[in-house]
């Protein structure tokens, strides 16, 4: 079974085809990976303060948030991440 860490990669190819929401989801799978590295949704207020935890300031975040919403669900579940990005997964 994958979990957040197999999804580092940057996932080029997306179904959302923008270059901005595949950098969020990486984000959000990297986050995951430190925070226990199991699926589930994640809180946009968590991604934050992960975010400003790492040096972005909250006005560079709050830039984020569209594309946040629009990847979050992709990255809830392995089954989601598969068909957000063929490809995506690293092989074990």
């Amino acid at each position: 079974m994958a979990q957040p860490s197999n999804y580092t990669r940057h996932p080029m190819g997306s179904i959302v085809k923008n270059s901005e929401s595949e950098t969020i989801a990486r984000n959000i799978m990297v986050i995951l990976m430190h925070n226990g590295n199991e699926f589930r949704k994640m809180e946009f207020d968590e991604y934050l303060e992960a975010r400003k935890s790492h040096g972005a300031s909250e006005r560079e975040v709050m830039r984020e948030k569209p594309y946040f919403e629009k990847v979050v669900e992709h990255c809830s579940s392995e089954e989601n991440a598969d068909k957000f990005c063929e490809g995506w997964k690293k092989a074990d």
